[in-house]
């Protein structure tokens, strides 16, 4: 699998755990409203979600920081190796 398919995987895996921490979110929500939990729980279970949700996006924000540190590192090394062979070749 190259970089980009990996990157496109890793993004849609993100986006629907997001996605599914939202609905529990909302489920949640639904439960309290409608009586079947009460306060205390809802509470406990908003933080859960919340902090959950807190730490995916911060551990897909240091990779796609990590990944375009490292792409960019790799864009500069072949300018360089370009150059190289532009002088080679006067």
């Amino acid at each position: 699998m190259d970089d980009k398919k990996k990157d496109k995987m890793i993004t849609i895996f993100v986006v629907a755990l997001v996605g599914i921490l939202m609905a529990l979110m909302v489920v949640m929500l639904t439960m309290y409203t409608g009586g079947s939990i009460d306060e205390q729980a809802m509470l406990m279970m908003s933080t859960a979600l919340s902090s959950a949700m807190f730490v995916v996006v911060i551990v897909y924000g240091a990779y796609s920081l990590k990944i375009q540190n490292s792409a960019k590192s790799d864009y500069e090394r072949f300018l360089e190796e370009k150059e190289k062979e532009e002088k080679k070749g006067e």
